[in-house]
């Protein structure tokens, strides 16, 4: 009868997963360089996985990760013990996220499935959500709506709120044990007064 979307994705996979690394890093305040060798690599790495060439991923993860181990502190390095594991590791690590799954993931456009919604739709995002980013996902939502002719779709960005819809100081993961388990103050109100409006629940 009617949908109520909490941070749903609304971009393909591939870009999502791009900003979402982006954003998480700057969550907790990672250096820039650090930042773009992640998304670098992972957006090198997705049409080599997406396509099969899984040696030629290998291949790629090994050389950005030996020249990671050389970049390394002498300390660091002997903690890894050569860049030989170093570069096992990171491939072992990487490449083992990339399941069945994920693949389909990274394949799937949301916005294809918005785009043939025609019941209301009350789409909620929050500003200081990392995982799925507002500014990327609530314009391409609207849109994807308005193509489907859906003349009851609402999308509300909720500031200062994370992922899990909580009152936010930054937005990272790391934040949100710590955080009241309670939703941020205008969530609930939002979600009613939208249902009021649409007739689906009384005055």
């Amino acid at each position: 009868a009617f949908i109520i979307s909490l941070a749903g994705p609304s971009v393909p996979g591939t870009d999502l997963l791009l900003q979402q690394n982006r954003r998480l890093m700057q969550a907790v305040n990672a250096p820039q360089e650090d930042i773009d060798l992640q998304v670098s690599l992972l957006d090198h790495l997705f049409p080599l996985v997406l396509n099969g060439k899984l040696d030629e991923a290998e291949q790629y993860v090994r050389e950005v990760a030996t020249e990671a181990y050389a970049e390394m502190t002498s300390a660091m390095q002997a903690q890894y013990g050569s860049a030989e594991r170093f570069a096992n590791l990171s491939v072992q690590a990487m490449l083992t996220q990339f399941t069945p799954w994920m693949l389909n993931f990274l394949r799937l456009n949301p916005a294809d499935f918005w785009a043939q919604t025609s019941v209301p739709v009350l789409g909620l995002f929050g500003t200081l959500d990392v995982q799925v980013d507002a500014a990327q996902n609530a314009g391409p939502m609207e849109a994807a709506l308005a193509e489907a002719g859906n003349e009851d779709g609402t999308v509300v960005v909720l500031p200062g709120a994370n992922h899990l819809f909580q009152a936010a100081s930054t937005g990272a993961v790391q934040e949100y044990a710590a955080l009241p388990a309670e939703f941020t103050p205008d969530l609930l109100p939002t979600i009613l007064d939208w249902l009021t409006e649409q007739g689906i629940i009384g005055q």
